[in-house]
């Protein structure tokens, strides 16, 4: 009699682990719609989760109503139905904190900001899967724009240093990156379109563009930056090799 009942206490506790294990394991990955509610003025936004061919964790924001798209969010980290992952922008940002929910549905956390300390809280639904930004195809470039430029944007008093990467692959296209420089893992994919010497730089994720052309010299690319509807001088130095 006792030996049916441990075995069958033993089954349960076996069951139960299972079942734990499959829970923490759920996948957590899909487009998550919701709030982080700033008093007075809440911010609507997305998550979109996924999964690189690696298996490795991947999170992008989106604030709706903006340009800002697929913003790649850095320093992801899961353990059971907690993440935990960070916006890093050249200004701002800061740390979200979430749980999701056991049946998968919806999740609830904080956004604690880097410049003053807050903690938000914020609550999202799953409405579906990941949508993932289109990937960028561009045509190859001219040698003479090719390489590492470096910059700074000026904003008011702020001076936001920048470093631009163009570079041609071996599949015959090309693939431009801004980095903002004071905040490591904060990069930019660009759509580039060249027409003589004047390049055109779209930054999807962010709603922003850069015009310039090349100097005499090969060595500047002095031109506009547009966003959020304004615009700034931007000139691109030529990094020593």
């Amino acid at each position: 009699m006792f030996t049916t009942i441990w075995k069958t206490a033993g089954r349960a506790a076996v069951a139960a682990a299972v079942m734990t294990t499959a829970a923490l394991a759920q996948d957590v990955t899909g487009r998550w719609e919701g709030v982080i509610r700033v008093p007075d003025q809440p911010v609507d936004m997305a998550l979109d989760i996924s999964r690189d061919a690696a298996g490795k964790l991947v999170v992008t924001f989106t604030r709706a109503g903006t340009n800002i798209r697929w913003l790649p969010l850095v320093d992801v980290s899961q353990s059971g139905r907690s993440l935990k992952f960070t916006l890093r922008a050249g200004t701002g940002g800061g740390t979200f904190m979430v749980d999701v929910a056991e049946d998968v549905k919806t999740l609830a956390g904080v956004y604690h900001t880097t410049e003053g300390g807050h903690s938000i809280p914020l609550d999202a639904a799953r409405t579906g899967p990941a949508q993932l930004e289109p990937p960028l195809r561009n045509a190859a470039l001219s040698p003479e724009f090719v390489g590492s430029w470096t910059g700074a944007l000026e904003v008011g008093a702020a001076q936001v240093p920048l470093a631009l990467s163009l570079v041609n692959a071996a599949d015959g296209a090309s693939r431009g990156v801004l980095k903002l420089t004071q905040r490591a893992g904060v990069e930019v994919e660009a759509g580039i379109a060249l027409k003589g010497a004047e390049l055109t730089l779209t930054f999807r994720m962010i709603g922003a563009t850069f015009v310039g052309r090349l100097n005499a010299t090969q060595t500047e690319l002095a031109g506009t930056y547009t966003g959020d509807g304004v615009s700034y001088p931007l000139t691109f130095r030529r990094a020593a090799p």
